[in-house]
This record gives structure tokens, C-alpha cells and sequence, in this order.
């Protein structure tokens, strides 16, 4: 076994073990449960943040209609927490992604490492702000006070936010590929 794979293995470890953490303390501390049985049971699931496909204004009306007054507290809850958590995983991604390019040599440029993370992170956070907004206007006039725009930003950054998420993974798990298939002693 090469000496350099207990090393890639930990820097693939790192993000997903924050990522997964973060998630289940997110879900906890929010009482989010709460909220997805009552997604599922109404026909709503999955949640906004996870439609990859994308949503719009009358799906966002729909989704909010579905949850009563408690639930909806516990969203927005969740919300505003989801507001630090892109740091969370964006920060292990870098730092992951950091020591795998160097273990490995460099063999990428380092802006096309942070891009997909920085982006990520702008994309998370543009969805959760368009998302307590438009919660905020679904709670003081209902349905009439969405607007279609926003939501289709929300939407799209949704996509933007998984895809490059799924990028940043991808170019860390071919820099662990290519630091744990290195021969001992040769050079990085």
C-alpha cells in the first residue's frame, strides 16, 4: 500500500465527515425533522434547498402553504443557520483541496480548484437570502407577495450550488486518486 493513501483517504474524509456533521447538527439544533415529516406527508418533498430540477413561485407557495405556523418558524430557523454552514463546508473543501494539490505536485492551477468552492458558497448563500425573503413576504401577504424572479434565482443557484458542490468533490477525489497512486519516494 502506497504510504500516501492513508493521507488521501483522510483529505477525502475531511470535507464529507464537516459536510454530514453540519447537515445532522443543522437538522438537530432546528428541529427540521419537524418540518420534512410535514413536506413529505403534504406531497412537497423534497425540500426547496435539495430540487436540483427547480422550483418556482407556485411550488414555493405550495411548500410553505404545506407547513403550519410551528414549522415554518423551524425553517426559517434552519435558514438563517444555512447561512454559516456554506463557511463550514467550504472551508474543509479549501483546506482538502489545498493539501491535496500540493501533496500532488500541484498539478492544477489553484483557481480552478477555489472557483467551484467560492462559487458554491455564493450560490448557498444567494438561495437561503432569496429564501427568507420570499418566507417573510409568503408570511405577511400569502402567495401574492412571492416574487417569480427572485425564486427563479433562488432556483437556480439551488442547481448551481449542488452542481459545483459535486464539482468541488470531484476535483478533490482525482488529487487523492493521484497523490494515492504516487510510488514512494517519488517526487510530488
Amino acid at each position: 500500500m502506497p504510504r500516501s493513501l492513508p493521507k488521501a483517504i483522510l483529505l477525502l474524509a475531511i470535507p464529507a465527515v464537516v459536510f454530514l456533521a453540519g447537515s445532522f447538527a443543522m437538522r438537530k439544533i432546528s428541529g427540521r425533522e419537524y418540518v420534512l415529516r410535514q413536506i413529505e406527508s403534504s406531497g412537497q418533498a423534497p425540500p426547496l434547498n435539495q430540487r436540483i430540477g427547480g422550483y418556482d413561485a407556485a411550488a414555493f407557495d405550495r411548500y410553505w402553504n404545506a407547513l403550519d405556523a410551528e414549522a415554518r418558524a423551524r425553517e426559517r430557523y434552519f435558514l438563517q443557520l444555512d447561512l454559516v454552514f456554506p463557511l463550514l463546508y467550504g472551508g474543509a473543501l479549501t483546506f482538502a483541496l489545498l493539501r491535496a494539490r500540493e501533496a500532488a505536485g500541484r498539478p492544477v492551477r489553484l483557481a480552478w480548484l477555489l472557483a467551484p468552492v467560492a462559487l458554491t458558497v455564493a450560490a448557498d448563500w444567494t438561495e437561503n437570502l432569496v429564501h427568507l425573503d420570499q418566507a417573510r413576504r409568503h408570511g405577511e401577504e400569502g402567495g401574492a407577495g412571492l416574487q417569480a424572479g427572485w425564486i427563479q434565482l433562488a432556483s437556480a443557484a439551488t442547481t448551481v450550488k449542488m452542481g459545483l458542490f459535486i464539482v468541488s468533490f470531484l476535483l478533490l477525489l482525482g488529487l487523492a486518486a493521484r497523490l494515492a497512486t504516487r510510488r514512494p519516494g517519488s517526487a510530488p
